[in-house]
């Protein structure tokens, strides 16, 4: 028995693909029994040629549908993202994304989780069974989304749209989202700055 769906078993079927794991909103709407829009699908790349011929390489295996042409809006700002194809097995919507990485394949679910914003999406999986942290355990408890994380200011925009979407899908959410934006090299400006949650009390 697995807790993901067969899709995610396909995937990582193909050799290259062994160390994918699922992240992110997938695991936060099984965990808390929220509607599941998608599957997350993380992949481990060295930078973005790697990443899309690991993706020609899952294209010519057949084992799901890839879209012909990456996304290009969502991770503009994140240095670890290379890149996103959507994806589809059957009826399930499928995000491939891609993520610099250069460690053991042990280390990759903390590098991903490390991208996040809230808390509350900080949860991964492999197949059999949700790994939640214990941030996010905290968070599905309270019923709270927490704000850990934003990085360059320019994404600030996209944890905005990301609370709109959580807002949406669970009403009921105390949002704990205090920010500060301080420098962080010589010479100011937008790309001097960097922007930071304040720890949750």
């Amino acid at each position: 028995m697995t807790f993901l769906p067969e899709a995610y078993t396909k995937i990582t079927s193909v050799a290259e693909f062994q160390h994918s794991i699922v992240a992110g909103g997938f695991v936060r709407d099984s965990v808390m029994g929220g509607p599941i829009k998608d599957l997350d699908v993380f992949i481990p790349c060295n930078d973005q040629a790697d990443f899309m011929r690991k993706i020609q390489v899952l294209r010519d295996a057949g084992v799901i549908q890839i879209s012909d042409e990456p996304l290009t809006d969502q991770y503009d700002f994140n240095i670890e993202f290379v890149g996103k194809f959507d994806a589809k097995d059957g009826d399930l919507d499928i995000d491939l994304c891609g993520v610099r990485h250069y460690g053991c394949a042990n280390s990759f679910p903390s590098k991903v989780l490390d991208t996040f914003h809230y808390d509350i999406d900080q949860g991964y999986s492999t197949g059999a069974y949700p790994i939640v942290t214990t941030n996010q355990q905290r968070d599905i408890n309270s019923r709270t989304a927490t704000l850990a994380r934003i990085g360059h200011p320019n994404t600030i925009l996209s944890s905005a749209r990301k609370f709109d979407r959580l807002k949406e899908k669970y009403p009921d959410l105390t949002f704990n989202c205090a920010l500060r934006i301080e420098s962080r090299y010589e010479g100011g400006g937008i790309f001097g700055q960097w922007a930071e949650a304040i720890p949750y009390n």
